[in-house]
């Protein structure tokens, strides 16, 4: 079996932290999207930087409760 390299781990755990911030602000912009304050801008931050890659139209998306995905 072949050693792995401690880069190779950096670059891993690097990349999984990154996939795991990615999904958890899919899922924090409709839980939080009522909130007051700093998560409220969380949510908001979050719809900005995914309508960027989604259209986010209401009818053509997922919905949490009442609220729509960060994406679609």
């Amino acid at each position: 079996m072949a050693e792995v390299k401690r880069y190779q781990k950096v670059i891993y755990f690097a990349i999984l932290a990154f996939c795991i911030l990615w999904c958890a602000a899919i899922l924090i912009a409709p839980l939080w999207h009522d909130s007051p304050g700093v998560r409220g801008t969380i949510s908001e931050y979050s719809y900005s930087f995914f309508s960027k890659s989604c259209h986010q139209i209401d009818d053509r998306s997922f919905h949490l409760g009442l609220y729509k995905y960060g994406v679609c």
